[in-house]
């Protein structure tokens, strides 16, 4: 045997233990592997399953919010009832239990969800209190009083929290659910030493502005107020200003303006429409058959419509022919519109599509007919008494010019309405006081708050 025969059959043993050995390294690195496979698939099935209990739990998390938000506030004809007038608009205090029957009516992979709020008061996992825009934060707060929304700028009830000497405005319910008692158990993960995960959600429901949409009935007239004639000179609602609603053809007169309440502006504003909506005295308490889906607008149109307002002016108790004329204000709620949309000013009739951008409240304390232009002979319609105005005194335009002062009258921002008695017109007072939400959110503060809620932290978070 040569010398290189002797090195290869040398070399021979060395190679097949080698083999051996890369043999033996794959085995353990295809155990390894499959471990990590293993356990990714396990992992993925048990996130997988997880993530099914967390959104059934946010679920729920949303439902009781929505509920208890929607039951925020006492309501004359619509639950939660009042029951007294004097009730109203006050915080209702079962809201908390109502958001909580609604939470725990869902369940979270089959399993009950868990609220921890049997004491009854305003704490625990449901609560009411103040959602802050501002900040992005929820406040919890016990009053149970009204806020008076009209006198305070929306930037201002924002802050509005009960912290620092703030008053406390009340515009959310927030509902937060467990599954601690019940932890959602795991499938894989247990092999990795995970037994179970204890979850929870939060959701927070916000009663914003009436506008977003509305009921059937709402509204009391078929009379749309421009947004800019209820606004101040900086563009903030002026409540308790004394404003005028008129529709005629002249610049300082287009304030307001009829609507069929047609959505879609498939129509056009005629007598024979508003008919159907008010006939003295039958209609004298409103007549809105329709419900007005959000984001969408109204049929309205300007001029005198002489039947239409008739009855109109005999409804409110300003017709001195059928009896004395009425002493306190005729309180109605109706929509606000964009009139302008982009000009300066209210010229002309207003007529078209107008999107309902809020809904107001007005104390109507005068509407005049078509009186003789004769000086004195035209103050026959002016009340002697209105509130707590007595000019029973004073006559002609003396009486005139005391009513525009008791109740500081203007035609539009900064211009008193002393030489602007008119005939076929409305004047009123747009409400301050806190009045019965109605609609949905995603309106303008014009003192009306929104009865269906929305939610700003849960699945869906509204702006």
């Amino acid at each position: 045997m040569n010398d290189r025969q002797q090195g290869e059959c040398a070399m021979a043993p060395f190679r097949i233990d080698r083999l051996k050995d890369e043999g033996g390294a794959v085995v353990v690195l295809f155990a390894l592997l499959l471990i990590v496979f293993l356990s990714a698939a396990a992992l993925a099935v048990d996130i997988g399953h997880l993530v099914v209990v967390k959104n059934e739990l946010q679920n729920a998390a949303d439902a009781g919010a929505l509920a208890g938000a929607g039951q925020l506030y006492f309501r004359a004809d619509q639950p939660p009832v009042a029951e007294s007038e004097a009730e109203i608009g006050w915080v209702n205090p079962g809201a908390n239990q109502s958001a909580r029957e609604a939470a725990i009516r869902n369940t979270s992979v089959k399993v009950a969800v868990e609220v921890n709020n049997l004491t009854g008061d305003n704490t625990g996992d449901v609560q009411r209190g103040h959602w802050s825009f501002w900040e992005r934060k929820f406040y919890p707060l016990d009053e149970t009083a009204p806020i008076d929304i009209g006198s305070y700028t929306e930037d201002q009830l924002d802050r509005m929290d009960g912290q620092a000497g703030r008053p406390a405005f009340i515009n959310a319910v927030r509902v937060v659910t467990h599954r601690e008692g019940t932890p959602a158990p795991s499938f894989f993960a247990r092999l990795l030493g995970y037994e179970n995960f204890a979850m929870q959600a939060e959701a927070v429901a916000y009663v914003g502005f009436a506008g977003g949409s509305f009921e059937e009935s709402v509204f009391d007239q078929p009379i749309a107020i421009c947004e800019e004639s209820i606004l101040d000179e900086n563009g903030l609602y002026s409540c308790g200003k004394g404003r005028m609603i008129n529709s005629a053809s002249k610049e300082d007169s287009n304030t307001g303006a009829w609507t069929n309440f047609s959505v879609g502006c498939t129509d056009n504003v005629n007598n024979s429409d508003l008919m159907g909506l008010i006939n003295y005295p039958s209609d004298c308490d409103g007549s809105n058959p329709m419900r007005i889906p959000g984001g969408v607008g109204i049929s309205v149109g300007g001029g005198q419509n002489d039947n239409i307002f008739s009855d109109i002016r005999n409804c409110g108790g300003f017709n001195p022919d059928l009896g004395p004329i009425r002493d306190q204000p005729w309180r109605l709620t109706l929509p606000v519109v964009d009139c302008v949309e982009g000009s300066d000013t209210m010229t002309g009739n207003i007529t078209g599509c107008k999107k309902i951008i809020g809904a107001v409240t007005i104390d109507i304390i005068l509407i005049t007919r078509n009186f003789p232009q004769n000086e004195e002979q035209k103050y026959t319609d002016l009340p002697t008494r209105m509130q707590d105005w007595d000019g029973s005194s004073l006559t002609g335009k003396a009486r005139w010019d005391s009513f525009v002062d008791h109740f500081d009258l203007e035609i539009s921002p900064g211009i008193p309405a002393y030489d602007h008695y008119y005939a076929k017109t409305i004047y009123a007072l747009p409400s301050c006081e806190f009045k019965e939400p109605l609609g949905g959110t995603g309106g303008s503060n014009f003192g009306v708050l929104a009865s269906i809620p929305v939610l700003v932290k849960g699945s869906i978070n509204y702006p």
